[in-house]
């Protein structure tokens, strides 16, 4: 294969990956619900070592695809909710033990979305280890 027919290649499969892990073949007339207004933040739950957050940041914005429809530095886009604000869809009391939260509602996904167009499949799309997980975890309750 040439050297350009391998570049067409991977710029073919790129789009492809990123509508995968954002489950892109939600139907777009999907219902929406209104979010449940947050309740009063809790004391914050102690962060994770600067290590983990570190380790989570490099699984966000490589291995884990999150930042295809959470943006880079998790700020959100069409297709996924901000995660550096005070707003948290699917996180009840995240004041407190959010990480643990986070790992649980990583895992799962989220098949039926409230406000964005696709659902999350469980893990993002993305095949992660256990300690990847709890990293982007950690990296997540850190913004």
């Amino acid at each position: 294969m040439s050297g350009r027919s391998a570049g067409k290649s991977v710029l073919l499969a790129v789009p492809f990956a990123l509508l995968t892990a954002c489950g892109g073949d939600a139907p777009e007339s999907a219902p929406r619900s209104t979010p449940t207004p947050a309740a009063p933040a809790a004391p914050a739950a102690p962060v994770a070592s600067g290590d983990l957050v570190t380790q989570g940041q490099q699984v966000f914005n490589g291995a884990g695809l999150c930042f295809s429809c959470h943006g880079q530095g998790g700020v959100g886009t069409a297709l996924g909710p901000n995660l550096t604000d005070d707003t948290w869809i699917w996180i009840e009391n995240p004041g407190v033990d959010l990480q643990a939260k986070l790992v649980a509602q990583i895992r799962s996904g989220a098949p039926r979305p409230k406000e964005f167009p696709a659902p999350m499949p469980p893990m993002g799309g993305a095949s992660l280890t256990e300690d990847q997980l709890q990293a982007v975890a950690a990296y997540v309750a850190s913004l």
